[in-house]
């Protein structure tokens, strides 16, 4: 499956929608997370992540008002998917950029958990 593609934009809603540590680290969490992927196939679409309380959804592109911005290249995004570079090391070396750190600090294991929800998801490119 393509990351980023139609096909993996549902495969991830369902992925977390249904994952109970997911909907554990979310409880009591609002916020909108927008995921930016620069230099990325025209098939990839950037993706809005609202969650609110126990529930999540994805938004395809940028929508809303974001409470924190992750942005770095296609393939760097992919790279932290396959737990070649870690998100941690994406921030330091510059590779991933955003904003609203007070969020994202907050909110770190919500993100992480969705991040190893996502992380099941097979992508091949």
């Amino acid at each position: 499956m393509r990351f980023l593609s139609e096909d993996w934009f549902w495969q991830a809603h369902r992925a977390l929608t249904e994952d109970e540590a997911f909907a554990e680290a979310a409880r009591g969490a609002t916020f909108r997370l927008w995921l930016i992927a620069e230099a990325a196939p025209d098939w990839a679409r950037d993706v809005t992540v609202v969650v609110g309380g126990e529930s999540v959804e994805l938004d395809e592109g940028c929508t809303g008002k974001a409470d924190a911005v992750g942005r770095a290249r296609y393939a760097d995004w992919l790279a932290m998917l396959r737990h070649e570079l870690h998100p941690r090391k994406a921030v330091l070396t510059g590779k991933l950029r955003g904003s609203g750190p007070v969020t994202v600090l907050r909110h770190y294991k919500v993100i992480d958990t969705a991040l190893d929800v996502l992380r099941s998801i097979p992508v091949d490119e």
